[in-house]
């Protein structure tokens, strides 16, 4: 059956393979993606004393959360984004996203270049730290707090795989063109009943052969 109809599925494999290449070739391949990620907590020192309130210290672990959340926010700002950039006027901007995990802010930068991510990263800390003069000084929204930011992790870089992949992409669109060769030739043996030689006299009719000119 796979002989007789060679040329269908040899056809729509090689037709993937040829549309495979082409389009590898034509469209533009994904840069690597760089990412770097840094981890901060911030607690408030100036909390009211709650000596006689014996949920001080859950009130305590509240304050500290809210206020990473709120950091969190601040940082995944556009203004914000826009003053870390600009400290690093060659650099590209990178997007930055954070995580929270109860009192521990992760922030991901992610952009075309390590180093660049990695600069910014380091730039969330110091902009939050250490403001420079004409920057906003973003902990001064909760003064009454007076914030303070520990930096848990310093910044790592990861590589996010997104270079070439076109030899991949070719093997597998090569391999989806035989499945569906295949298919499509299982697909017209069921809907073929012509009689091609005594295996199919046999196999449906029954009836002895009395003679066979051959090919």
């Amino acid at each position: 059956m796979l002989w007789r109809r060679r040329w269908v599925w040899l056809g729509v494999t090689l037709a993937a393979l040829v549309a495979a290449i082409v389009s590898v070739a034509a469209l533009p391949q994904p840069l690597p993606s760089y990412q770097a990620t840094v981890m901060i907590a911030a607690r408030p020192t100036n909390i009211p004393p709650m000596v006689t309130n014996e949920f001080a210290d859950y009130y305590a672990y509240l304050s500290s959360e809210y206020l990473n959340d709120d950091i969190m926010e601040i940082v995944e700002s556009g203004a914000f984004v826009r003053t870390v950039s600009a400290r690093y006027p060659n650099r590209p901007t990178a997007a930055i996203k954070g995580q929270k995990a109860h009192r521990v802010v992760t922030f991901t930068v992610s952009g075309s270049a390590g180093e660049d991510v990695l600069q910014i990263a380091q730039g969330i800390v110091d902009l939050l730290r250490e403001p420079r003069e004409g920057e906003p000084r973003y902990l001064d929204q909760f003064s009454d707090q007076q914030p303070r930011v520990s930096l848990i992790q310093p910044p790592e870089l990861t590589v996010q795989p997104g270079v070439r992949r076109g030899a991949f992409d070719v093997a597998v669109r090569t391999l989806l063109g035989l499945i569906v060769g295949l298919a499509l030739v299982f697909l017209l043996h069921y809907l073929d009943d012509t009689v091609h030689d005594r295996r199919d006299v046999d196999r449906h009719l029954g009836v002895p052969v009395l003679g066979e000119i051959p090919a």
